[in-house]
């Protein structure tokens, strides 16, 4: 693992996270998230500032905002390597609880991950590297082992805790050399 930086509020942390895996440059991940996705200092949030985007059901809400609609960019984006991207939920006592939505179930595999969960910064997520192999009686599922918010060493808290943990799996083997 290779630690990547995302840009200050341009909430990319998830992909930093994959750069850092896969140690390459940020530059070679396209972005996943929405064209209008960008923070706004007015409501110290993550917003989407284009219009149609706005939710039919939630009138404070945006859809490309949904994190389903990031794992699908991220699934286009690593099918082409023979890579499938699959997770799992944890509930709130810290426990695995079922799939990611629209996914596999699947046990949390020995390796890097990325770990998302609610900021210490602020009222948004945020995504670290996870490292399952580092466990322990305290960290039955590992430990935080690279935190891509760019701030000075110090004040990179990560997160909370952990909601979901995401990785990959190889589904057609014969892509990986391509």
């Amino acid at each position: 693992m290779k630690p990547v930086y995302q840009i200050p509020l341009d909430g990319q942390c998830v992909r930093a996270c994959l750069a850092s895996i896969f140690e390459i440059p940020i530059d070679v991940i396209p972005s996943f998230q929405c064209e209008g996705h960008t923070y706004s200092a007015e409501k110290g949030q993550f917003i989407c500032t284009i219009p149609e985007h706005k939710s039919k059901h939630s009138p404070d809400r945006y859809d490309c905002d949904d994190a389903s609609e990031q794992d699908r960019r991220i699934q286009e984006w690593a099918n082409q390597f023979g890579l499938k991207f699959v997770g799992m939920y944890m509930d709130s006592y810290g426990r695995e609880c079922g799939p990611r939505r629209h996914g596999d179930y699947h046990l949390l595999p020995p390796g890097y991950c990325i770990a998302s969960g609610p900021s210490p910064r602020g009222p948004f997520h945020h995504a670290v590297v996870w490292d399952t192999r580092l466990r322990d009686f305290e960290h039955p599922y590992g430990r935080m082992v690279h935190d891509p918010n760019p701030d000075p060493e110090g004040n990179r808290p990560g997160i909370k805790y952990v909601e979901r943990f995401e990785w990959f799996e190889v589904e057609d083997p014969s892509k990986l050399h391509q």
